[in-house]
């Protein structure tokens, strides 16, 4: 997200944690507190306009769950995931 940001691009995170939320939303970076496998949170987060996706979830299973939820609702965009 360094990168995005660094580099000026639109960015709108996805957190379910409501401390993290709230970093992020100090930080100055657009936030949607949810589940990102949820298909309501990633349509309010803006899924039908986005570019990509980077999904970091811990779990490799939840990632892809994630990118294929994306990719239904936006099979434009390009998606990527990583295990943290």
């Amino acid at each position: 997200m360094e990168e995005l940001i660094r580099t000026k691009r639109k960015v709108v995170a996805v957190e379910k944690d409501p401390k993290k939320v709230q970093s992020l939303i100090n930080r100055g970076i657009p936030t949607i507190e949810g589940d990102a496998s949820s298909d309501n949170v990633l349509r309010s987060a803006g899924i039908d306009r986005a570019i990509g996706l980077v999904s970091t979830l811990p779990e490799d299973k939840d990632n892809l769950f994630v990118v294929i939820t994306a990719r239904g609702l936006n099979p434009k965009s390009s998606h990527s995931s990583k295990s943290r």
